[in-house]
């Protein structure tokens, strides 16, 4: 008697083990990923610092899940104080660094790339000592992201549109598209939107194969 009544308490303690480990695993499992490149909210991937100066939702590798294209930048109403911080700590502030963040089963996002050499902070315009922004916004859809830019000087006004496409077999992001597009000014000065004088659209069979990580706006392509 005494011997049945051990094995079934014995049964019971093991199945309440058995579901208690099950679910200490099931909640280990889900526990957030700790580590600078895996969080739940944006704030986490924002060095101090900077901000956001573009947010996108946009499904980049093509997998059902919502992610985010980020542009981040040196926040500008940081002090010189604050500033020469950051260059001391070998920050270049006047990088705008675009990052991918891929939305994970778990919910979670991960930081899987980050470029600072696609987006110009400041240029001047061509003959002129006057620095402008480039950067004119992005645009993104399933599986590929474009960055606009704009330009204006020697009597012309041009416009570039870069697309970057997710390549599933290598689980990347490529250059797929250069677009250029120039015209005239009018007489007054004032910029005019006319026929383009000069319209040209590159492929990679101009450029050859660019992944995201590797453009740089400082080269020729």
């Amino acid at each position: 008697m005494r011997r049945s009544f051990n094995k079934q308490f014995m049964k019971r303690w093991l199945i309440v083990f058995a579901v208690m480990l099950m679910l200490v695993t099931t909640s280990w499992a889900q526990k957030p990923e700790k580590g600078k490149y895996v969080a739940e909210s944006l704030s986490a991937f924002i060095p101090k610092g900077y901000i956001i100066a573009n947010n996108a939702s946009v499904d980049l590798n093509a997998d059902s899940l919502p992610d985010k294209l980020l542009v981040i930048e040196v926040d500008p109403d940081l002090d010189s104080i604050e500033l020469t911080k950051l260059s001391d700590a070998k920050v270049d502030v006047t990088a705008r660094p675009v990052i991918l963040l891929i939305r994970q089963k778990n919910g979670l996002l991960k930081q899987v790339k980050r470029n600072d050499y696609i987006i110009q902070y400041e240029a001047y315009w061509a003959g002129s000592i006057t620095r402008v922004d480039p950067f004119s916004g992005s645009n993104a859809g399933t599986g590929r992201f474009s960055f606009g830019f704009a330009s204006r000087g020697g009597g012309q006004n041009c416009e570039r549109t870069i697309t970057f496409s997710y390549n599933r077999k290598a689980d990347d992001w490529y250059l797929t598209q250069i677009v250029n597009m120039c015209s005239d000014e009018n007489p007054s000065g004032e910029p005019y939107w006319g026929p383009p004088k000069e319209a040209g659209r590159r492929t990679p069979k101009e450029f050859g194969l660019v992944s995201f990580s590797e453009y740089n706006y400082d080269k020729p392509y």
